[in-house]
């Protein structure tokens, strides 16, 4: 009797160790084919077309004026230095992505004299997966990019000292543009 008990327990020892090893084995193909997938990256045909500008923010609101109240909308920040009137323009400005990796920023006729915006006529564009490069005549820019619909949605983490006391806040600059 205690052979058959014992020939019993070590079948269960067995059962039990390939039932781990089988387990083990198993969580390591399922985690094995774990992998960033690409479902991030867009296409350069969705990027290419017109567009406007309907947002320029940035994340968390920060105090730019000085005035003690902080505001997320950059506009608001420009518009008091630059006036309402450009503004307008560089939101009303046709931006167009063009397919050989041309910017063409094109204004409306009452603002062709506005040449201040965030995208200078005549950069150049890439998309590397959802990074977005804008490289002009004074600085390369990488972005985050994100289309939904007709919305282009740029955004870029930097760091600045905001409130001046010599210590750099970080933030997200998001702009938002709207397909024509």
């Amino acid at each position: 009797m205690a052979v058959v008990c014992e020939n019993s327990l070590m079948n269960r020892y067995r059962l039990r160790h390939w039932s781990g090893c089988i387990l083990i084995l198993t969580m390591i193909g399922w985690l094995g084919s774990c992998r960033k997938d690409d479902s991030d990256a867009i296409k350069a045909s969705s990027i290419e077309g017109s567009w406007t500008i309907s947002a320029y923010k940035v994340d968390p609101a920060v105090d730019l004026l000085g005035n003690g109240q902080k505001t997320a909308d950059l506009f608001i920040y420009y518009g008091a230095f630059l006036g309402d009137d450009v503004i307008k323009c560089v939101k009303q400005a046709k931006i167009t992505f063009n397919a050989g990796g041309k910017i063409t920023t094109t204004p409306i006729a009452s603002c062709s004299t506005v040449r201040e915006g965030p995208i200078e006529d005549g950069s150049n564009w890439t998309l590397t997966g959802s990074k977005l490069t804008i490289i002009n005549s004074r600085s390369t820019k990488s972005y985050d990019a994100v289309v939904s619909s007709n919305t282009l949605k740029m955004s870029k983490a930097e760091s600045d000292d905001f409130d001046g006391d010599g210590k750099l806040e970080p933030v997200v600059f998001i702009l938002e543009l709207i397909r024509l």
